[in-house]
């Protein structure tokens, strides 16, 4: 994964919509969007909440900072 997805994948484990997201990164929602797309793809889920319960199995995002 890009820093710039690794970045967007602990702010979403957080709870942070797409919107606020966007305002953290200094980024659009649809670059977010886009970026989120390429995340759900690349740890083959379908979704935010996969993609948390991925990235944690993965040792990505540590569970107990979310």
């Amino acid at each position: 994964l890009s820093e710039r997805e690794l970045e967007l994948l602990r702010l979403i484990a957080k709870g942070l919509s797409y919107d606020e997201v966007g305002q953290i990164m200094g980024l659009k929602y649809n670059t977010i969007a886009s970026y989120a797309k390429e995340l759900y793809r690349k740890l083959q889920v379908h979704g935010r909440s996969e993609a948390v319960f991925e990235a944690t199995q993965l040792g990505l995002v540590n569970s107990s900072r979310i």
